[in-house]
């Protein structure tokens, strides 16, 4: 039987063992598996309240860098004894 294996679990010739950082903390052997699905699905549960959030953390960031920015770039600079440029 050929090998495979993801980040998640790996298949091989004794069953399958599920991985945290590559390394096997339990092992299914095929004798115990009555029924496996393996679907497609998202990672984030509430796809709404991430959009909220990265708008959020997007208007913050704009809102902090108009606090720090450069404060009145528009406005004429003055030189020696406050001659206008």
């Amino acid at each position: 039987m050929k090998r495979y294996e993801t980040s998640e679990f790996r298949i091989d010739e004794t069953g399958i063992a599920l991985l945290r950082s590559k390394f096997p903390y339990r092992r299914l052997s095929f004798h115990e598996i009555e029924e496996l699905q393996i679907r497609k699905s998202n990672v984030v549960n509430n796809h709404i309240v991430v959009l909220i959030m990265g708008i959020a953390l997007i208007a913050a960031g704009l809102y902090i860098g108009e606090i720090f920015g450069p404060i009145n770039i528009s406005s004429p600079k003055l030189g020696y004894k406050g001659e206008r440029h």
